[in-house]
């Protein structure tokens, strides 16, 4: 350049003194990280964070019980909603050397070969770092994290295009080149015949426990519903959750696999046990059983004190009853002539009002107050009526008589017609 050259800087030049467009950052993707899991999380997080700045404005005991009730409510959805698409129902995961990819001697020493079952699908994991990779891999990373889905159709025999999801993605994932462990147990999966029918008993457990998961889903919106309306009918539905979380746990557990599955590996031996999510589902459904039968049984023996709890007026939910009650002026009875016994005259009609539950439980009333011996009744409240005259017989003298002469009616009917 000469001396009297100027550089003219352009728009896309400011904040940039290297003199070079700028370098980005690697691309990071969401390989180890399950999008839709981490949306249901941050969904009941934010609902969280609302209530939470909600419950600030109450005041006093009925802060303690609207959080109480808040808190309860989105752990039991949220563990439902996120663990239904989940992949840590089966879990197994082992280190050992094994080969790397087909065409190649290269081989990985100590590395970790890891399978995580879900209701949808499996997750096979590849990871190697250090010295667990030979030198030909030093500047390769080998990390992978492989989704093989299999909702819902078993399909066809092989892996054409009418054959099943499993198998499909399995044959893409040799075109592409994945490595040959993550190949290997997947292909464990995609056979289906003889003794090997691993992937049709997965995807089956799966199929069904995945309905009884969104079978809860709807009880535990309903209970959540009613127990700000009806707490016996709330604290039904939520037994329903639990009870169908647990129905999905027996439905995994007694479907998924009659032949346990082994997969040999050079050092080891890759097996599968029971993971996190399965655990958390069975705990989360023994917990809403408990609890929704605790409020029954509660409201049953307490239900002022229950509804009071949940925000609801207790009155809503009694019917009025009267009960009509006649006593005798004194005492005593008098005796008739004859000899006879003869009761006196009687006071005006007594009402006595009372308050009973719209619903027929009365036999687990009686049951609890021969039990615990202390059911609250509500007191009594005697009301007299208004006592009405006899009705008189109606009086019509100032009604004009009228008499109809038929016999001159019909005579003089009989001229005009002549």
């Amino acid at each position: 350049m000469g001396p009297h050259h100027v550089s003219k800087s352009g728009f896309f030049d400011a904040f940039r003194s290297e003199g070079f467009p700028t370098i980005y950052g690697e691309n990071k993707t969401p390989a180890e990280v399950d999008v839709l899991e981490a949306g249901f999380i941050c969904a009941f997080v934010i609902l969280a964070i609302s209530f939470i700045i909600i419950v600030a404005a109450a005041n006093g005991n009925r802060r303690f019980n609207v959080s109480v009730r808040i808190a309860i409510c989105l752990v039991v959805g949220g563990i439902l909603t996120t663990l239904n698409f989940g992949y840590r129902w089966e879990v197994g995961s082992i280190r050992s050397n094994m080969a790397y990819k087909a065409g190649s001697a290269v081989e990985l020493h100590n590395a970790e070969i890891a399978v995580h079952f879900g209701l949808r699908g499996v997750n096979i994991t590849l990871k190697a770092e250090g010295d667990q990779k030979p030198p030909e891999l030093k500047h390769e990373i080998v990390n992978y994290n492989e989704e093989f889905s299999w909702t819902w159709d078993q399909g066809r025999f092989g892996f054409g295009p009418y054959a099943g999801r499993l198998q499909r993605t399995f044959r893409q994932g040799q075109r592409t080149g994945l490595p040959l462990p993550i190949l290997w147990v997947a292909d464990y999966l995609t056979l289906d015949g003889e003794g090997y029918r691993f992937g049709r008993f997965y995807r089956t457990a799966g199929w069904y426990a995945h309905i009884a998961m969104w079978t809860a889903f709807p009880c535990w919106l309903l209970s959540v519903i009613l127990l700000h309306s009806s707490v016996r009918y709330g604290s039904g539905f939520l037994v329903l959750t639990g009870f169908f979380q647990i129905f999905a746990c027996i439905l995994w557990v007694s479907i998924r696999n009659p032949n346990p599955l082994v997969i040999p590996f050079e050092n080891a031996t890759l097996t599968t046990k029971l993971g996190s999510d399965f655990y958390l589902v069975a705990i989360n459904g023994f917990f809403c059983l408990i609890l929704g039968t605790v409020i029954w049984v509660i409201d049953q023996i307490y239900p002022e004190p229950t509804a009071i709890f949940f925000g609801i007026d207790p009155l809503t939910d009694t019917v009025e009853v009267h009960q009509n009650v006649e006593k005798p002026k004194d005492g005593g009875e008098g005796v008739s002539k004859g000899g006879q016994q003869q009761s006196h005259s009687l006071l005006p009609e007594t009402v006595v009002q009372l308050k009973k539950r719209k619903t027929t439980i009365r036999r687990v009333q009686k049951a609890a107050e021969t039990a615990l011996g202390r059911i609250r009744r509500p007191v009594p409240v005697p009301r007299v009526t208004v006592e009405y005259d006899e009705m008189e017989e109606p009086d019509y003298s100032n009604q004009l008589e009228i008499n109809f002469d038929t016999q001159n009616e019909n005579a003089s009917y009989q001229q005009n017609q002549s």
